[in-house]
C-alpha cells in the first residue's frame, strides 16, 4: 500500500488536534487540551463549536498540561437510529484523563461518562499496559464492537482492545452495571532510526471489520513527555484474520514528519484507492487537517 497528502491545512481555530470523525460530509474535530468539539467543513473552515464540559478560560483555549481531560480518541457510535459523538481521555493520569463525553447529534446535549471503572479494569491487565502506563489514543465502532488501542511505544506492546457494543454502552450509560471482559490483541509496528512507532488512531472502513490505524514514530523516555517525530504510519488491521499492514506516510515525495493522530474515512472504496481525512498535534498546539489518498 502507499499513502500520500494530497492537501493539507494549518487549523489556526483548534488546538492539539487528536481525534477526528467525518459525519455526513461534516469533519468533527477534539483536541488532547480543549474543552471544545470543532465542527469544519471540507475546505477546513469552521463552522461551529460545541463545549463538551466547562473550563476556564485559557491562552488560545488550551488547557494547561497537568488539567487537560487527554482527549485523544473519538468516534461515531450509531443507537436506536441517532448518530452520538464518543470522545475520551486517555486515562494515562487518573482522575484528569478519565472522562468521556457523549454528544447527541440531533439535540447538541453533551452526557458526561465516567471512565475510571473501565480504565482500572484495562490497568490491571498486564497483556495491556505491560510495564507501562494506560494510554488509550483511539476508538472505533461499528454496530458489533467498540475497540480501543493502547499506544506502546515506551513498553513496545501496541494493543488492540474490544468490547461487545451493546454491552459496553450500556455500561458506559449506567444502564447495567456489568463490564464485559474485553478481547485482548497485540500488535507489532514498525522501527524508524530505531524508534517504536506507537498507535494513534483508528476507524473502521464503513460495512466492514477492517481498520484504519495511524501510528506515529516518537522520540520520548515515557507516555506523557512529548519527542521528537520522525514520520507516522497509516495501515490497514484485517479483524478476521489477524494480520497487519502500513506504509510511511509521504508528502510531496518525502517522509511527511508531522504526529498523524487519528484518521477518518472521506470516501468510499474505489478501485484500490480511497480518501481519509487525518489530523495532526506539533505538541506545541499547533494543527493541521490532512486530505490523504491511500492506494491499497
Amino acid at each position: 500500500m502507499k499513502v500520500y497528502i494530497r492537501r493539507k491545512y494549518f487549523l489556526s481555530d483548534v488546538p492539539s488536534a487528536s481525534g477526528v470523525e467525518v459525519i455526513d460530509k461534516s469533519i468533527y474535530i477534539i483536541g488532547d487540551d480543549s474543552s471544545w468539539l470543532y465542527v469544519l467543513n471540507e475546505q477546513a473552515q469552521l463552522l461551529n463549536k460545541i463545549a463538551l464540559f466547562n473550563s476556564p478560560a485559557t491562552l488560545k483555549g488550551r488547557i494547561a498540561k497537568q488539567n487537560k481531560p487527554d482527549f485523544e480518541a473519538l468516534t461515531c457510535i450509531e443507537v436506536d437510529g441517532k448518530k452520538r459523538l464518543l470522545a475520551v481521555g486517555s486515562g494515562s493520569k487518573s482522575p484528569e484523563r478519565d472522562n468521556g463525553y457523549l454528544l447527541d447529534l440531533s439535540t447538541n446535549t453533551v452526557l458526561h461518562l465516567p471512565l475510571t471503572g473501565m480504565y482500572n479494569q484495562l490497568r490491571e491487565l498486564p497483556e495491556v499496559v505491560s510495564t507501562g502506563k494506560l494510554n488509550i489514543e483511539g476508538i472505533a465502532a461499528n454496530p458489533e464492537h467498540i475497540v480501543f488501542i493502547q499506544r506502546g511505544n515506551i513498553t513496545g506492546k501496541n494493543v488492540l482492545i474490544s468490547y461487545p457494543a451493546e454491552g459496553l454502552y450500556e455500561y458506559l450509560l449506567q444502564k447495567s452495571a456489568y463490564l464485559p471482559a474485553p478481547v485482548i490483541q497485540s500488535f507489532a509496528l514498525p522501527r524508524l532510526t530505531g524508534v517504536q512507532a506507537g498507535f494513534s488512531g483508528i476507524t473502521f472502513i464503513p460495512g466492514t471489520s477492517t481498520l484504519f490505524f495511524t501510528a506515529s514514530v516518537e522520540n520520548t523516555l515515557n507516555e506523557i513527555d512529548d519527542g521528537e517525530i520522525a514520520g507516522s504510519y497509516i495501515g490497514l488491521i484485517d479483524l478476521s484474520n489477524h494480520t497487519l499492514k502500513s506504509s510511511l506516510v509521504e508528502y510531496e515525495g518525502a517522509t511527511y514528519l508531522g504526529k498523524i493522530e487519528s484518521i477518518a474515512v472521506l470516501g468510499q472504496v474505489n478501485s484500490g484507492q480511497i480518501d481519509v481525512v487525518a489530523v495532526t498535534d506539533s505538541d506545541q498546539g499547533g494543527s493541521e487537517l490532512l486530505f490523504l489518498q491511500i492506494d491499497l
